[in-house]
């Protein structure tokens, strides 16, 4: 960008010295080139801010559980530490959207809030499903329950074990 504003391009070598500059005239643009820095500084720090959200998750586990007395059912449990990073995340993704100074890393920005939204839907469906399971375990398993409706308990203990 500085290269556009002062019209010619800088070639930064070993002969590259302040007496250059000066020969291209850049003090002349000086509030334009000062824009300039204050545009990449300001990305820079979204850069910054994007790098740390992602970073973040590096960090994050699931924990997993035994369900009830199982040694080989497993229920996602203490989800506490993941459901505030993924808030902290899309608060971070939202301001950074929202700087006017997000332009040159937009696309970055946009495919990690879109990977966050996923993983959030994922997850939310996963709880769900889990929940429901975890209702329908325990109304199934019961040999009274298996009596009165012996077909719907077999599809259930049939789908149970597919997944």
């Amino acid at each position: 960008k500085i290269q556009e504003i002062i019209g010619q391009p800088i070639v930064r070598d070993e002969t590259f010295t302040l007496q250059k500059i000066l020969d291209m005239k850049c003090p002349d643009h000086s509030d334009a080139i000062s824009q300039v820095s204050v545009e990449a500084t300001q990305e820079k720090q979204l850069e910054s801010q994007l790098e740390k959200v992602v970073k973040r998750w590096e960090d994050v586990s699931f924990a997993v559980t035994n369900y009830k007395e199982s040694k080989d059912t497993f229920i996602l449990g203490g989800l506490e530490e993941v459901f505030t990073a993924l808030e902290d995340s899309m608060v971070t993704m939202t301001t950074i959207l929202s700087s006017r100074f997000v332009a040159g890393i937009r696309d970055e920005v946009e495919k990690v809030e879109k990977n966050m939204n996923v993983f959030s839907d994922t997850l939310d469906e996963w709880l769900a499903v889990q929940k429901n399971w975890m209702y329908l375990e325990s109304i199934f398993s019961a040999p009274d329950i298996q009596r009165q409706l012996p077909n719907e308990s077999k599809q259930f203990f049939g789908v149970d074990k597919m997944y």
